[in-house]
Order: structure tokens, then sequence, then C-alpha cells
């Protein structure tokens, strides 16, 4: 069963606090972090492979900047025990991230230029999926729990 709980308080203090703690100890793990890197490797792979629209004689979109630039930012706002993602292109110019573990136990996330997250799961017989905007700051407890469900 899926049963994500949130650790940590609520209040506005708690909030404060894991905010700064992410951002410190995030920032420090991404400098030298290889996951990270190779994240941002694969971004900027793509970015080159499909800058130009209808590549490969599809009707496809490019990769925008703006997109890579949240991809970018959602990257960053995985904490360093949250497992990288494999990444890939979608032919409307959105960025897809997948955590698959086995066949029934996969998450996915894409991301578009307007910075729409839409999310879903797939794990044993349940599929919860959901969506939010993406502001470049945070990504919802929920997502971060069900990835790491996920991954394990």
């Amino acid at each position: 069963m899926l049963d994500c709980c949130v650790v940590g308080g609520v209040s506005s203090e708690a909030t404060y606090l894991d905010k700064a703690y992410r951002t410190y100890y995030g920032e420090q793990e991404m400098a030298v972090s290889s996951p990270h890197s190779a994240a941002y490797n694969r971004l900027t792979d793509i970015y080159y492979q499909c800058r130009e629209p209808n590549r490969a004689g599809q009707n496809e979109t490019s990769i925008s900047d703006t997109v890579v630039g949240l991809a970018e930012q959602f990257i960053r706002c995985l904490p360093g025990y949250i497992q990288m993602p494999e990444i890939s292109p979608e032919p409307d110019g959105s960025l897809y991230f997948e955590w698959f573990q086995q066949p029934r136990r996969i998450m996915s996330v894409s991301i578009d230029a307007q910075g729409l997250v839409s999310w879903s799961v797939l794990y044993g017989r349940e599929d919860p999926r959901g969506s939010f905007i993406f502001t470049g700051n945070d990504i919802p407890e929920i997502v971060l729990c069900l990835i790491k469900k996920v991954s394990e």
C-alpha cells in the first residue's frame, strides 16, 4: 500500500528550517554529487539534440530554454536521498522524468514550459496521479514521498 507520510513539523518554523536545510545541504551535495551531475549532463544532451523542431522528420516541438531551466530547478529541489530519474524529451516539448523500479513500480513526471508538472504512479494495483504548478522552489511533499516509495 502507498502509505506516504510527511516526516517533520508542519509549523511555519519547521517549514522554514526544512527549506533552509535543503538549500544549504542540497547545494553542497549537488556540487559533488555524481547523480545530480549525471542528470544535468543528460538535460544538456537533450537540449542540444532537441532544440530544433521536427527532429527526425517527426512533428515534434523543440525543447525550450524555459523547459530546461525548470527541469534543472526541479532536479535541484530533489533531496540527496532521492534517486535521480531517467530523463527524456516528449514530442510536445515537455521533459519526462521516470523512476522505474519494476513493471508495477513506476513514477513519471512531465514538466512543460508553463511550469505545469503532471505526475502519475503505478505501484502494484494503485495508480495515484496529479499535477501542480512548479515555481522552481518546492516539490510537494507527496510527490517526493511517492518517488522515494517507488524507488525503494
